[in-house]
């Protein structure tokens, strides 16, 4: 919409929608899909792993959003977070380290950033969260694969075709890897 109407028109909207794995549901109602949205012009999405603020972004954007929250957000303490104040608010496109190291770099989104930055326990490897997938930060992904020459990307989508795939297939990934 501001695309066509050169700024004159905002889209503010915010789409809220449960995604993943959680205790019960079938097979459709436990899919991530985010890949079906990323390809949608137009709109952002947000994938966070917590309740830390992209919310309260995306509802004060002029952009339309796509905002996936996992199922295990609802019932996790690892979800939760202090109340940051009513100015608190992190911006699209901003990845959050949650775990700092040498030998290998991890990213991941939504609510595989808690598994992942368990299972990197004792081990030095950088686990991003990515939070945002339109737009994500490969500035971040790349200085950091860029300097332990390994990645690994963790997400709940399908086996094939899923958003990870749009990560690995840059050059400078490529190059940073080798």
């Amino acid at each position: 919409m501001r695309w066509r109407t050169n700024n004159r028109f905002a889209a503010h909207m915010v789409v809220r929608m449960p995604v993943g794995f959680f205790k019960c549901g079938d097979p459709w109602h436990s899919q991530t899909n985010e890949v079906a949205f990323i390809h949608s012009p137009g709109w952002k999405v947000a994938s966070p792993s917590n309740a830390e603020g992209l919310l309260r972004t995306s509802l004060r954007g002029n952009d339309p959003v796509i905002f996936l929250e996992h199922r295990a957000m609802l019932d996790h303490a690892w979800a939760r977070r202090p109340w940051p104040g009513e100015d608190y608010a992190i911006p699209f496109g901003k990845a959050k380290f949650v775990a700092e190291g040498n030998d290998a770099t991890i990213v991941t989104w939504g609510g595989m950033v808690d598994r992942c930055q368990e299972a990197a326990e004792g081990f030095s490897v950088d686990v991003i969260d990515l939070r945002t997938l339109v737009p994500w930060d490969r500035e971040a992904v790349l200085n950091s694969v860029t300097r332990t020459h390994r990645c690994l990307i963790v997400h709940e989508d399908l086996q094939t075709a899923g958003f990870g795939g749009e990560i690995v297939p840059h050059d400078q990934m490529r190059l940073a890897i080798a």
